[in-house]
């Protein structure tokens, strides 16, 4: 069996490339596409565009932000199995930022952050977990020296998907919880000029993750969202 890092989507391979290299049929392809289609709610007719748009894709970049949280949404991830961690990162999407599982600690993991945003300007997928304290002046989560409601309105800033992940993210989770001693609030609360798509659940469905990111790629845009 060969390793993720073997068979590596590399950053200027398109997808089709990739699968072509990895021997990976037309057929399978398609089926694949079919199935997401479903996750998606969406016609069986509409099953050779999200088919086009995923042949030309080249790894979409990923800045992940953990604000006040458990971690448990990161654990989901790291349990997955279909795909493991390895061909996710390696092979899926391009993680340019995420602090639990990135080897740069400190500065450079900060010079990541900022390097990913401006060379991804717009077109980056935006993935918060973790509620936003704003209580005395969201001084209980400091990122390098800034608040994470700081961090989180400069990567939302220049993005083009936000994704409030999990029920922390979504509405506040448990630490909003009466007394509420940090002033928890959800991502919406925070980022008002631009869509926020609210992937609830404590964890959530990692499917329901990966369905919304291939909407947007598909289609140009997100999905129809409920009021929530």
């Amino acid at each position: 069996m060969l390793s993720p890092m073997t068979n590596a989507w590399t950053s200027s391979e398109t997808l089709t490339g990739c699968m072509r290299r990895k021997g990976i049929g037309r057929r399978d392809f398609l089926t694949y596409c079919a199935e997401v289609s479903a996750l998606l709610g969406l016609s069986s007719a509409l099953t050779p565009r999200i088919a086009r748009a995923l042949e030309n894709l080249k790894r979409p970049p990923v800045i992940w932000l953990q604000l006040q949280e458990c971690t448990g949404c990161v654990e989901t991830v790291l349990r997955t199995s279909n795909p493991s961690i390895g061909d996710l990162l390696l092979n899926t999407i391009s993680l340019d930022f995420q602090h639990t599982i990135m080897a740069a600690a400190g500065d450079a993991a900060e010079a990541a952050l900022h390097d990913a945003m401006r060379e991804n300007r717009r077109d980056y997928v935006l993935v918060v977990t973790g509620s936003v304290p704003v209580k005395e002046d969201g001084i209980y989560t400091i990122m390098a020296g800034r608040t994470a409601r700081t961090v989180l309105e400069e990567a939302a800033s220049s993005a083009a998907v936000v994704l409030a992940v999990g029920a922390c993210a979504h509405w506040g989770g448990v630490q909003a919880a009466s007394p509420d001693p940090t002033g928890a609030v959800g991502v919406a609360e925070i980022i008002k000029n631009k869509p926020v798509v609210n992937i609830a659940g404590c964890p959530p469905i990692a499917d329901v993750v990966t369905a919304t990111v291939i909407h947007y790629l598909t289609f140009g845009r997100l999905p129809e969202l409920d009021s929530e």
